[in-house]
């Protein structure tokens, strides 16, 4: 598989996770951002990264770094997203489905014969399936695969995967339909992220 060039912007604690995993699938981080340079170079020494950037404008547009992991506060997501898409490069960010962090990771899609329950979403390696099949009978089934603690290494894999073959196996598209449903649910739910 071709050796692609990770840039993360931001040292958060998601960041620390990114980098950990990318660590892990392909044994080196190409460049950091981040405006706070004591945050920065520490990041960049525990993490073993190759380039600092305190601005992420320039690490952006830095011509060897092919894809952008978004690892800062979800105000700023869309900003960053849009600077590196008009830059050419892949992104990869995630939306929480959460408001607060407090609030429990936890999705439930019902249906007319029964509902799915996942716990630790989105990192979840299990799910619980109830068929409804009347009004005084359930039965159960639990649906178990990968592991928790490597989502991030296989959502790299996934992501390089992707990008090396063109296309995206159809999960892209089955993920938009999922953000649709999501985005409905907080529109009617009058549902705001803060600031």
């Amino acid at each position: 598989m071709h050796k692609y060039n990770w840039g993360i912007i931001g040292t958060g604690w998601i960041a620390h996770e990114m980098a950990d995993a990318l660590n892990e699938v392909n044994g080196e981080i190409y460049a950091v951002s981040n405006p706070n340079e004591e945050s920065l170079y520490k990041f960049a020494k525990e993490k073993n990264v190759k380039h600092t950037f305190i601005n992420p404008d320039e690490m952006i547009t830095d011509p060897d770094v092919d894809i952008i992991y978004i690892a800062t506060p979800h105000i700023s997501h869309y900003d960053y997203i849009k600077k590196a898409l008009n830059a050419g490069k892949h992104v990869f960010a995630e939306k929480a489905i959460t408001i607060s962090a407090k609030q429990p990771k936890r999705g439930v899609i019902s249906g007319t014969k029964g509902y799915v329950e996942i716990n630790n979403y989105p990192r979840a390696t299990e799910a619980k399936v109830t068929y409804t099949l009347d009004a005084h009978t359930e039965s159960h089934e639990t649906i178990t695969a990968g592991d928790s603690a490597k989502a991030l290494n296989y959502e790299v894999m996934d992501m390089q995967r992707y990008i090396s073959q063109g296309h995206d196996d159809g999960q892209l598209s089955l993920s938009q339909d999922v953000a649709h449903i999501l985005n409905r649910v907080r529109d009617n739910w009058g549902m705001n992220y803060t600031n």
